[in-house]
């Protein structure tokens, strides 16, 4: 089954994704020096999806999956490995 027609899949995407946006605005209060690449989109996605302010097209869905979750993980990576420095 492919990504943009599984309802659950997306729906799960989603709700992983708020929780991302979330995360990271926490790490911006708890550390304001924190250095993420793309904070404010990160957050302002989180607000959409949590707010339903607009639709999220399940086609840059799986591209923030694919492409931008790697790039964010590797950059937490290094904030964590910077932090216990």
């Amino acid at each position: 089954m492919k990504f943009n027609t599984n309802f659950m899949a997306i729906r799960t995407a989603e709700r992983n994704l708020e929780l991302v946006g979330e995360a990271i605005r926490q790490l911006l209060i708890i550390d304001p020096e924190a250095r993420i690449t793309h904070a404010k989109d990160i957050i302002g996605l989180r607000n959409m999806l949590a707010h339903a302010y607009d639709s999220i097209d399940s086609t840059a869905l799986w591209k923030i999956l694919i492409k931008d979750i790697p790039e964010l993980k590797a950059e937490i990576h290094k904030h964590i490995r910077h932090s216990n420095e």
